[in-house]
């Protein structure tokens, strides 16, 4: 504010045209040393590094040093060099790859009833869940045995040793596409 008044009373300030021309001091170190009688100051240039750079170098020493280590456990690990080598037909081979395929088959061949039997059962199960998927509920039958459950002595049904959800199931009573009613009958 006080400049804005000053120019405008019509002084300028002397030197303001090089106030950024100045070299920036904020990293340099000065250093004041007497040769023969006469000061010197001699500025000497901080390298100064950002917090980024320093901690990446840190995980970059940190993992050369993790690396050093594995290839020194590595190399402890070694096995012994082997004082006398074996001769190459030392494990022939008795038969080739002409039988081995025969031996391949014959044990495919001797699981194949295994594999089959496996199969069955697989398929047995499959169609067990797709009937009990299928099976038809009467929902006002089982919902009543279990909200009645706990009520007391007087509300025993017929299923009442029978676990929630066990009890026998009975069809749906099923209505006619003409409208006329069917009668219940207990199974």
């Amino acid at each position: 504010p006080s400049s804005v008044l000053q120019e405008a009373m019509g002084r300028r300030r002397g030197f303001a045209k090089r106030q950024r021309l100045k070299d920036e001091s904020s990293n340099v170190q000065l250093t004041i040393t007497k040769k023969r009688g006469k000061t010197i100051v001699t500025p000497e240039k901080r390298v100064t590094r950002s917090r980024k750079d320093m901690l990446r170098e840190i995980e970059a020493l940190k993992t050369q040093k993790m690396q050093i280590r594995a290839a020194k456990g590595r190399r402890k690990r070694q096995p012994a060099p082997i004082d006398e080598r074996k001769t190459l037909d030392y494990n022939p081979v008795t038969a080739g790859e002409r039988v081995d395929r025969e031996l391949r088959l014959a044990k495919r061949e001797a699981t194949k009833a295994q594999r089959e039997a496996a199969k069955a059962r697989r398929a047995r199960i499959r169609q067990r869940l797709k009937e009990r998927g299928a099976e038809e509920v009467d929902f006002k039958q089982e919902l009543s045995n279990f909200f009645l459950a706990d009520t007391g002595p007087g509300a025993e049904s017929s299923n009442a040793g029978v676990p929630v959800g066990e009890s026998k199931l009975e069809p749906a009573v099923a209505q006619p596409s003409d409208g006329a009613l069917v009668e219940e009958s207990n199974v």
